[in-house]
């Protein structure tokens, strides 16, 4: 498993009966998307799981295993970074890098084989220290410039 930059900032915080565990929940979630370790789903993520995310609404832990499948399809040298993870009540805020390369088919655009480089940032809300819901916002525009789908833009 890569090693995780433990000096980033990692918290835990306990506020009544909810506790999370970030620095377990960095380790879960990157050995989700970098190593494809599916069984993190059913320890990370409550059966009930609402992901919203504008271009992928994910529901349920089979929602969240079809994803991560297909994320890994396109892209199987797919790696994630997770820069700074924060902490306050039952919600924690990260922000992350994806890289790879677009090497499949998705939703209608053929493999490129170009590399890109997404941004984004992810809100999670616990609840007996499993993700009940997710927010996403990522830079899909920039990503589908890099594949060179969508031009970029004169500046």
């Amino acid at each position: 498993m890569t090693a995780l930059k433990v000096a980033q900032s990692i918290h835990c915080l306990e506020r009544g009966d909810n506790m999370i565990d970030v620095a377990r929940v960095r380790t879960l979630i990157t050995e989700l998307y970098n190593e494809g370790n599916l069984d993190v789903i059913d320890e990370l993520f409550a059966e009930n799981f609402s992901g919203h995310d504008p271009q992928n609404p994910i529901e349920g832990r089979e929602g969240m295993r079809e994803w991560v499948q297909e994320i890994r399809r396109i892209s199987p040298d797919i790696h994630l970074n997770l820069h700074e993870t924060v902490a306050e009540g039952d919600m924690t805020a990260t922000r992350w890098t994806f890289s790879g390369t677009h090497s499949a088919e998705f939703r209608g655009i053929p493999a490129t084989n170009l590399p890109y480089v997404i941004s984004g940032m992810t809100m999670s809300k616990f609840s007996e220290g499993k993700v009940v819901e997710s927010w996403i916002q990522a830079d899909n525009l920039g990503m589908l410039q890099q594949i060179g789908v969508v031009p970029q833009m004169a500046g």
